[in-house]
């Protein structure tokens, strides 16, 4: 993937375009530029990686394995974890299913 480089001073104007700048789109900060942005910020995710999801993504090896590098658990239940740290809102919104046996 051929990108052309950005400029040197492309940051130069950014306190007049952005309210806050959030720097790295993992978990945290996927979900700081949400809750920011929906009180009306202006955000800019900063991400030096070509995708966003810090460690909950996936990369491919050659012969089409797919390696996923994101969370691998919930220490006290998926449910409960994502109401102590994300939101009442977003932890109502997933389904949890018992795993089955193998």
């Amino acid at each position: 993937m051929n990108k052309p480089p950005l400029q040197r001073n492309w940051l130069k104007n950014i306190q007049s375009a952005y309210d806050t700048i959030v720097i790295g789109s993992g978990l945290a900060g996927m979900t700081s530029a949400n809750l920011l942005a929906k009180l009306g910020h202006n955000v800019l995710l900063a991400e030096h990686h070509y995708n966003l999801g810090g460690m909950a993504t996936w990369f491919k090896r050659k012969g089409g394995h797919i390696m996923d590098i994101s969370l691998h658990g919930f220490p006290c239940g998926m449910i409960k974890t994502l109401r102590k740290y994300w939101s009442q809102d977003i932890s109502d919104r997933v389904t949890q299913t018992q795993k089955r046996p193998l």
